[in-house]
């Protein structure tokens, strides 16, 4: 009996227990630090990138590029949410916060450190621990999380897509994040979360949409999110909880140079959050572009290594930057290379040792120094042999001279080195050291010429091989070293104009303008032939020229099937434009030429026989059916002009004759002066003028006399009237404008009488 009861309430303590640390994890689970993961509807399994991602998924801690703080308040004149994020370049980004989530009895504290790093354009992985506080318990958990996001950038972005994750309906669109957090290290009835889940870009700027499934304990819960830019810098979001009307929240975001501000609402809890983003220092475009610099300078001075170390960094803080994307790759071949000759002569070093020929080793590892002047094997395997090879100096010292007698130089000078490293006093070896050096000396004097030789033929290849051979036989031959040096600045030239010419066809071809967009690749080509992207681009615009050529040539056979010669010419001269020596496109234009030149020939003599006939209007229909056929006919267009001048000549003389036999002589004569701007000199039309002005001139007396009959009888008005015809007439007419003036100030002076 004792033992029952003692078990049940062991077992009640046990529920209880549970049940406590149960509610106390509930609080923690719904603490939602940041307000923009709030925003989405707790969503932030991806996308969150802010030291926040150490409560959601550790892994996308691997995209941020600088070093920023994040604050939060969830409860009112409290912080809720303090963290940091530390970037370097080589490793990863580090991060670590404190946060409390309200001034409750039960409220949970907790802290956690971290670390992410992107593995490559498609996965990161991130870790972090955690240290619990909740209801005077304390725990310490442990989270990591994987994101798969698949990157494409400007140099690597070709229709040629590696795999399915490369094409431009997933890269740079989706992101899959999966996270496993508050793993406990000790408290076993402390239980994990699985967090899973993904966004989606249904454009290049948007909008997103977030769904994530958390799996705690036989209580899943889902999240669904959605994202939309407003304006540059500005973003709405809103998200639900388990699908329900009551769980929504919604809120905004935006950025402005080195500050970030996100606001959410809970409608469940009826509370605001705010949180705030600081970066800390340049930005990371900036900072790329100073490492970029710094591996430029590494790699004037032949520190490959140290170039490499600099390109990568380089592009960790901006993965889109080409040109240190392409230095790291071949950097990185060139070191690759390296080790690979440092391995090689590593096994042939050995094999020397086991043959006791420790002077050869001895030159061997001193070569493997000179590539890599920190490598640690080939220091250790040289310090251990100094004390053998004074044994054999003056044996490896004989064959040095056989060697230097063979005029195998290299060979000797490597054996005389390693000698002077461990005898710097041998006296005999400082002179054939000097000999040799003088020989090397005329060597590297024949390369340099060699090389100047081929700089005056621009052939800078060539040129700079010649005086990289003159430097191996002579390090500080100062020639070629200048030379070198202008080398480079044409290659740095070189790359300067390749890459503008990058961005004008880039350019050219986001608008379609595919001709100029080619010839920028070819330029590139012309001063790299060896740029793969830019044949690669080519071959990619000549496939869609090919295809724009297929279409103007079906056009254009149906239009000339049509008789319409001039739609079908207009689309073989597109051919061309694209493809000048196109022949089937140049045979029809051809055949159009001489099928319009044959019908342009006959409009022409039909329009003749209509001006014979003076048939004015069917003379132009004839004309204008020609210029239709080929609008740059000269003769049609210059026939065409004198025709219609003819035409309006006499449709002017004959409105002319109408108006004057009607009695309207001033409509008349504007018909008259038409007519004779056309033909100054036509006999008919200068009698029909003369005439109208003579009735006219008597029309203008009559219209003065009868003014200045109403004048004397004061009618003002009336007078008034009448020489404003005869003004109409003859504007000049000297009589009606002074009389006229004289009848206005008149009746000015009655009306002021009045």
């Amino acid at each position: 009996m004792k033992n029952a009861r003692i078990k049940c309430i062991l077992l009640v303590i046990t529920i209880l227990y549970t049940q406590h640390l149960l509610y106390s994890q509930q609080q923690l689970l719904d603490f939602s630090p940041g307000a923009l993961s709030s925003s989405l509807g707790k969503s932030g399994v991806t996308e969150i990138y802010d030291p926040t991602a150490l409560y959601w998924n550790p892994a996308a801690l691997g995209y941020i590029r600088q070093h920023q703080i994040t604050t939060a308040i969830h409860e009112a004149f409290q912080l809720n949410y303090t963290g940091y994020a530390f970037f370097n370049p080589l490793h990863g980004t580090f991060a670590v916060n404190i946060a409390r989530t309200s001034k409750m009895d039960n409220a949970v504290e907790f802290g956690s450190i971290g670390w992410g790093r992107k593995l490559n354009r498609y996965f990161s992985f991130g870790a972090s621990i955690s240290a619990l506080s909740i209801d005077r318990e304390s725990w310490t958990t442990a989270g990591f999380g994987f994101i798969f996001k698949p990157e494409r950038f400007l140099f690597d972005a070709d229709n040629n897509h590696k795999n399915i994750f490369d094409s431009p309906l997933l890269a740079n669109k989706l992101t899959i994040g999966v996270s496993v957090q508050n793993i406990p290290f000790i408290v076993n009835d402390y239980d994990h979360q699985i967090r899973v889940g993904g966004s989606y870009a249904l454009f290049n700027k948007g909008p997103k949409v977030f769904y994530a499934h958390h799996f705690h304990r036989n209580v899943d819960t889902d999240h669904l999110g959605f994202e939309f830019p407003l304006l540059k810098g500005l973003e709405i979001a809103g998200g639900f909880k388990d699908f329900e009307s009551r769980n929504f929240t919604f809120g905004i975001q935006t950025k402005w140079q080195n500050i970030g501000f996100d606001l959410s609402y809970d409608t469940n809890i009826e509370k605001i959050a705010v949180s705030t983003i600081f970066r800390i220092g340049p930005s990371p475009d900036i900072l790329a572009q100073k490492e970029f610099n710094e591996a430029k300078k590494y790699l004037k001075d032949n520190d490959h290594r140290a170039a490499l170390k600099n390109a990568k960094k380089a592009v960790a803080y901006d993965p889109g930057y080409m040109q240190a994307a392409n230095l790291e790759n071949s950097l990185s071949q060139y070191i690759k290379n390296e080790n690979n000759k440092i391995d090689s002569l590593l096994l042939i070093a050995k094999s020397y040792e086991e043959k006791s020929w420790y002077i050869k080793a001895a030159a061997l590892y001193l070569r493997i120094l000179k590539i890599n002047p920190n490598h640690e094997k080939a220091t250790e395997a040289f310090i251990q042999n100094r004390p053998k090879l004074e044994q054999h100096i003056d044996k490896w010292f004989n064959i040095a001279v056989d060697y230097f007698n063979k005029e195998s130089y290299a060979e000797a000078q490597e054996i005389f080195e390693s000698i002077m490293l461990v005898r710097p006093d041998h006296y005999k070896t400082k002179s054939y050291l000097k000999k040799i050096d003088e020989i090397n000396k005329k060597y590297a004097e024949n390369h340099f010429y060699t090389g100047l030789g081929f700089y005056s033929q621009r052939n800078y290849k060539r040129a700079e091989e010649e005086f990289l051979q003159s430097l191996k036989f002579d390090a500080n031959y100062t020639d070629s070293q200048e030379y070198l040096k202008k080398i480079q600045d044409e290659s740095a030239k070189t790359n300067d104009q390749i890459e503008t010419l990058e961005k004008e066809a880039q350019f050219y071809e986001n608008q379609n303008a595919l001709i100029k967009a080619k010839s920028r690749y070819q330029k590139i080509l012309s001063l790299n032939p060896k740029n793969e992207s830019a044949s690669n681009k080519i071959d990619n615009i000549n496939a869609r020229l090919s295809k724009i050529i297929s279409y103007h040539l079906a056009q254009g056979e149906k239009a000339l099937k049509d008789e319409d010669y001039v739609k079908a010419e207009q689309h073989f001269r597109n051919v061309l434009k694209i493809q000048h020596h196109h022949p089937k496109a140049g045979k029809y234009i051809s055949q159009i030429t001489q099928q319009t030149n044959s019908k342009t020939d006959q409009y022409i003599i039909r329009a003749k026989e209509f001006i014979q006939q003076q048939q004015w209007e069917y003379a132009l229909a004839a004309l204008d059916s020609a210029l239709v056929l080929d609008p740059k006919f000269n003769e049609a267009i210059l026939l065409k002009e004198q025709t219609s001048q003819r035409y309006n000549l006499e449709q002017f003389i004959e409105k002319g004759k109408s108006d004057f036999l009607s009695g309207r002589y001033l409509e008349a004569l504007e018909y008259f002066d038409k007519a004779l701007e056309i033909d100054p000199h036509n006999e008919e039309t200068l009698i029909l003028d003369k005439r109208c002005r003579m009735f006219l001139n008597d029309q203008v007396d009559d219209y003065f006399n009868r003014g200045l009959k109403l004048y004397t009888e004061e009618k003002y008005e009336l007078a008034i009237y009448e020489w404003n015809k005869a003004l109409q007439i003859d504007p000049s007419h000297k009589g009606s404008l002074e009389y006229k003036a004289n009848a206005e100030k008149r009746l000015q002076a009655l009306n002021n009488l009045e």
